[in-house]
């Protein structure tokens, strides 16, 4: 599994932008689907789980190519794409409903004997801007209609654009998120597949601080390592228009937390998001992926709804 690295100051130095692909990072789950002509089809997910979905294992042998195919699956439900928890809490049932579809969006094809060396720790020779030709050549594009009855097929391109500077980039990323999507993927031309991470290919997104008031603790599920600590901790805005719980604490941080309970209720505190976001039945809004960073002792008031929105 080849992943991302995270664009920031250290790895942009070293990154090639000149005719760099910009992708969408499609908010759903990761698969990867080995099809061998002969043989048949194997999907896995990004732990090694087995799935199976034999509309778009169908898709796949048509192309008449044996390689790995990458990307990430979503659903739709009556044509209407579904948020990730949705979406994604379908997925791991392998069941899916029957007024549901799961849809592949492919960003890279691997011949097998590249994917096989990689087990071994062989970086790839074949350059990314040759793999995605061969998406674009055997995979409708990605404004393909999957659900049109005459000629819809459940495997599309992903979403992307070419750019020759980081400001292209950025735009197209801003687009996304605009969307309600969490951001985009940058790859350089010349970039090999490789088991682990790669920084020929960067994650870009909105990286945002906040501080924020702690209201609670959130227990630890019974029988996992949280039962003796707690979960997470639960806070808001001092508008109350932002709310929601964040963990990431260290081992240390959860014990000198835990047997502070009390005092720690009504500090103010600084987290780090990705995105602000409201579900369709909240009156309140929430933060993706929120990560605690420290107690702010030297403040007595959190950020609002609309500094946090500037």
């Amino acid at each position: 599994y080849m992943r991302c690295g995270t664009y920031n100051e250290k790895t942009s130095k070293k990154f090639k932008v000149d005719g760099a692909f910009v992708q969408l990072k499609a908010d759903g789950s990761y698969r990867e689907f080995n099809v061998q002509q002969d043989i048949g089809v194997t999907c896995v997910s990004r732990q090694g789980e087995e799935y199976s979905y034999p509309h778009i294992e169908e898709a796949l042998l048509e192309t008449g190519l044996t390689g790995a195919f990458f990307g990430e699956l979503t659903v739709y439900r009556n044509g209407v794409l579904l948020d990730r928890a949705t979406g994604n809490g379908i997925l791991r049932k392998h069941e899916i409903p029957e007024d549901c579809i799961v849809i592949f969006d492919c960003w890279d094809i691997v011949t097998l004997d590249e994917y096989n060396a990689a087990k071994a720790k062989v970086k790839g020779k074949t350059p990314y801007y040759a793999r995605w030709a061969m998406v674009q050549k055997y995979l409708p594009d990605h404004m393909h209609d999957p659900f049109d009855g005459d000629g819809g097929s459940p495997v599309r391109a992903i979403e992307c654009i070419e750019v020759d500077d980081i400001s292209e980039a950025l735009k197209f990323t801003a687009e996304v998120m605009g969307r309600g999507l969490e951001g985009s993927i940058i790859k350089e031309r010349d970039a090999v597949f490789r088991d682990g991470t790669s920084n020929q290919q960067l994650k870009l997104k909105v990286v945002i601080q906040l501080e924020v008031r702690v209201t609670g603790f959130h227990e630890g599920t019974p029988g996992t390592v949280r039962e003796e600590t707690f979960g997470a901790m639960t806070f808001e805005t001092d508008d109350g228009k932002i709310k929601g719980r964040v963990s990431g604490f260290k081992n240390e941080e959860l014990e000198y937390f835990n047997e502070r309970r009390e005092e720690t209720i009504g500090k103010v505190i600084t987290v780090e998001c990705n995105d602000i976001t409201k579900g369709r039945n909240n009156d309140h809004y929430a933060l993706s992926h929120p990560r605690y960073l420290e107690v702010r002792d030297d403040k007595d008031e959190t950020d609002t709804f609309e500094s946090a929105m500037e």
